[in-house]
Parts: C-alpha cells; sequence; structure tokens
C-alpha cells in the first residue's frame, strides 16, 4: 500500500511540476509576442529592398533574421 502511494504522490508532484512549467512557458511567449516588432508589407523586402510578394515582408529568412537581429540592436 505504501508503495502505491509512493507513486501516486510522484506521479502528483510530476503533474504539478508539469503544470507550472508548462504556465511559465506560456507566459513567455506571450511576453515574447507581445514584443514582436510589426512590419509592415510594402511589396519590398524590409531589409534589402528586393521586390516580393504582395504578403511577404522579406525576400528571404536570411534578410528576415538579418532585419530582426537590426531592429533587436535598435530597441536595446
Amino acid at each position: 500500500m505504501k508503495e502505491e502511494n509512493d507513486k501516486n504522490l510522484t506521479g502528483d508532484n510530476a503533474d504539478r511540476a508539469d503544470a507550472v512549467t508548462r504556465a511559465e512557458l506560456e507566459a513567455a511567449i506571450a511576453i515574447a509576442r507581445a514584443n514582436l516588432v510589426q512590419a509592415p508589407y510594402t511589396g519590398r523586402c524590409l531589409y534589402c529592398g528586393a521586390v516580393t510578394d504582395a504578403k511577404r515582408r522579406w525576400c528571404d529568412a536570411e534578410c528576415r533574421d538579418a532585419w530582426e537581429v537590426e531592429k533587436s540592436q535598435q530597441t536595446e
């Protein structure tokens, strides 16, 4: 009986730890989303100026990443 109770306590502790971890992760994601710089769609890459599709802000991932690095350095 004691062994069964110990297993339940271990499971309960793991469940509580998981819930805390999830809550902290969700809070961190919410903060990150709130701090996103919203960039407008202009028809041109916001980093290099190349023409893009109407719904694209950057021509590729490299330009996007470089733009994000520059923007994050400007806000520091």
